[in-house]
C-alpha cells in the first residue's frame, strides 16, 4: 500500500467556473507540446471523445489511401480544428493542427506506412 500525500487547494469556486479547466486537468485545458508527434498523439487518444466516435480511425476519410484529400471528414476536421485552436499550442504557437500530417500519424500508428 502507498500512502499518497494530500493536498489542500485554497480556491473558491463558483456556478460560473469550470473547476476541471481552472485546475489545468480534463480535455479543455490548455497545452503546449513541444513536437507535433506529442500533439498528434495527445489527439489520438481524444479525438474519439471529441467527435463521438468508436476509434480515431473513424474520422479519417480514406483509409485506403494516404494521400486523398480532404484527409479528414470534414465534420470531425472542424471539430478538431476548432478545438486546437483553443485548446492547444505547439511550440507556444497556436492553430497548429494540419489534416494531412495527422493522418500520416494515424497510418504510422496502424502499421499502414
Amino acid at each position: 500500500m502507498k500512502l499518497v500525500r494530500e493536498y489542500i487547494i485554497n480556491e473558491k469556486f463558483t456556478d460560473e467556473s469550470d473547476p476541471i479547466q481552472d485546475l489545468g486537468i480534463g480535455l479543455y485545458a490548455r497545452r503546449n507540446f513541444k513536437s507535433e508527434n506529442e500533439m498528434y498523439e495527445w489527439l489520438y487518444k481524444i479525438v474519439p471523445i471529441l467527435c463521438n466516435v468508436n476509434k480515431c480511425e473513424e474520422v479519417i476519410k480514406n483509409m485506403e489511401d494516404i494521400y486523398d484529400s480532404p484527409f479528414l471528414i470534414p465534420r470531425y476536421y472542424y471539430v478538431i480544428q476548432k478545438y486546437c485552436d483553443d485548446y492547444l499550442t505547439l511550440k507556444n504557437v497556436h492553430g497548429r493542427f494540419y489534416g494531412s500530417e495527422f493522418k500520416k500519424f494515424v497510418f504510422k500508428k496502424n502499421n499502414l506506412i
